[in-house]
């Protein structure tokens, strides 16, 4: 039983460490290689969760934006976290400040346009 236990720690570990680093480097090619575009925040999703052992209350945000590709194209899409943005330290400041209506300058690749991240306005 130990040895199947360990077996799901160590599985579980090394799919979050892949997830991480694919996040990682699709962050970084959006960087480099992204296209800037305007988008609008269209909508946002909040969730708010409260601890059963503590009682704390959290609230998390996704932020969706709209905007148009290079080739035309109207596309929908989610802000990634704010952990991958690493222009701002600090991501209440960084998501905080929008809003529905808010727009925004995001980087998105061609061939991925369903993914974005926010860049300096």
């Amino acid at each position: 039983m130990d040895k199947i236990i360990i077996f799901v720690i160590v599985a579980v570990a090394v799919v979050v460490i892949c997830l991480m680093l694919i996040t990682a480097k699709r962050n970084r090619n959006l960087k480099e290689a992204g296209l800037d575009a305007e988008a609008v925040v269209t909508r946002i999703w909040e969730n708010t969760s409260t601890d059963p052992d503590t009682l704390a209350t959290s609230t998390d945000y996704a932020y969706f934006v709209t905007y148009r590709t290079e080739n035309g194209e109207t596309v929908e899409a989610r802000l990634a976290s704010g952990k991958s943005v690493e222009t701002y330290k600090d991501q209440e400041y960084w998501y905080g400040d929008l809003h529905e209506g808010s727009v925004v300058r995001i980087k998105y690749l061609p061939d991925k346009p369903d993914y974005v991240i926010r860049i300096k306005d």
